[in-house]
């Protein structure tokens, strides 16, 4: 009952602005990255990926690549 409570608590845990987390990426659109953390998966959209125009996304990034990721408001 106890790891039936812990998963639930990781599935739902908010993530904190300004912290740093490591992240797969598990799947690569056109429109950004779809990434592992924390239990879930979230998309990271392509305008946030750089500070500079990113024309073709997979030649920046592979599926499978760990990530440090920082979550803004």
């Amino acid at each position: 009952m106890e790891k039936a409570k812990e998963i639930i608590r990781n599935l739902t845990a908010e993530v904190e602005v300004g912290k740093v987390y490591k992240g797969k990426i598990v799947t690569i659109k056109d429109f950004g990255l779809f990434v592992a953390i924390l239990s879930k998966q979230g998309l990271c959209h392509i305008s946030e990926l750089s500070h500079s125009r990113i024309d073709k996304i997979e030649d920046h990034f592979k599926e499978g690549i760990q990530l440090k990721l920082r979550f803004s408001k």
